[in-house]
């Protein structure tokens, strides 16, 4: 199994209508994200393609249409919250208090690229090793910010599920 996916032109096309579309019903909802001194077109793109990478290299699923929300996986019975990032050096940070964060059992990070053509997974942790207190930190907001270096190995997440 491969933990690398590239992205086509067609696949980039449909990422960014998704996180369009996404962005709209979370405007719409009044739920609506931003990233300071960040193109947040950039970071929902991030995210899905996260996320989609993530259902195509773990599940088999080439695409699902747009619209879709992938970031509540269930593997066995683990629930997965996919987190991306598009830092090379990025960890895996986790917003306290926040009820689809907080209700899964296991953490996934994807390293997507800045142009969105390839996405890594880089591992997993269970959500509770996360959410210890060692991990909290003051950075924009106060996050859980868990060192990649210390995510296990995505072949063994498939085991636990």
């Amino acid at each position: 199994m491969t933990w690398h996916v590239r992205f086509s032109v067609e696949d980039r096309a449909r990422i960014s209508a998704a996180a369009d579309e996404r962005r709209r019903k979370w405007e719409a909802e009044g739920r609506v994200q931003s990233v300071p001194d960040t193109d947040q077109s950039l970071v929902d793109m991030v995210g899905l393609a996260g996320e989609w990478a993530f259902y195509k290299a773990v599940l088999g699923i080439n695409w699902v249409p747009p619209g879709w929300c992938a970031s509540d996986v269930t593997i066995g019975d683990c629930r997965v919250d996919i987190k991306s990032t598009w830092r090379e050096d990025g960890n895996l940070l986790v917003t306290p208090n926040n009820t689809a964060q907080d209700d899964c059992d296991v953490y996934v990070l994807v390293r997507v690229d800045a142009d969105v053509t390839e996405a890594t997974m880089v591992g997993w942790q269970y959500a509770k090793e996360v959410r210890k207190a060692e991990f909290l930190t003051k950075l924009r907001s106060w996050v859980f910010l868990y060192p990649a270096e210390k995510l296990q190995l995505m072949h063994s997440l498939l085991e636990v599920g």
